[in-house]
Parts: structure tokens; C-alpha cells; sequence
């Protein structure tokens, strides 16, 4: 990951991720799981933990990068996963007399 320009805090947080999703599936070797075991590994992520859309995504880039450059593989099931989507913010609107208010200061 050093020879692709991978920064250390991002080598740190997805080999952290790497060791959350082998311990979930109870230690058994990630050549051994597909799409299945990666998608119940998001889907607790969500439920149990709650985590935002952007911590899931982060957690499944780095158990793609584990496929594709730790382990060198490139299952056809990677390209299938789904990244989560990001709820939209609904911006805050000021009324006219809050508006005012923060002019006047």
C-alpha cells in the first residue's frame, strides 16, 4: 500500500478494517468469502453499529484494496458492490428577521 502512495493514517484505518471484517467472519480466510460475507459485514456496520454512509464506504474500499492489492485478487464480485449513498443536508434557512439579527451584528 506504501508503493501506491497510500498516506500512513490510511494504511493505519484500513488495516483496521481489514482485521474488523476477518474477526467478524470469524478469522476464515478472506479468499474463502464473496460478496455475501462483504455485504453482511456493511449491512452490521449500519445496523448493530450505525455508522455513516462515508464510514461504510471507507470500510469497503479498504476490504477492496485487501482483494486487489494485499491479496493480488480480482473477484468478479467486486465491481457488483454497492457504495452507500449519502443522505442530502437540507440547508439551514435563515427567516428574514434571524437574517436581520445577524446583519446587525
Amino acid at each position: 500500500m506504501r508503493l501506491r502512495g497510500y498516506s500512513a493514517r490510511t494504511r493505519k484505518v484500513y488495516l483496521s478494517w481489514m482485521i474488523r471484517f476477518w474477526e467478524f467472519h470469524a478469522r476464515r480466510p478472506p479468499a474463502e468469502l464473496g460478496a455475501k460475507e462483504v455485504t453482511e459485514f456493511l449491512g452490521d456496520l449500519v445496523t448493530r453499529r450505525n455508522v455513516s454512509a462515508s464510514t461504510q464506504n471507507q470500510a469497503l474500499a479498504a476490504i477492496l484494496c485487501l482483494y486487489r492489492f494485499v491479496l493480488e485478487l480480482e473477484p468478479p464480485w467486486c465491481e457488483d458492490l454497492v457504495r452507500a449513498k449519502r443522505r442530502p443536508r437540507i440547508p439551514v434557512v435563515l427567516s428574514r428577521s434571524e437574517a436581520g439579527e445577524v446583519l446587525a451584528q
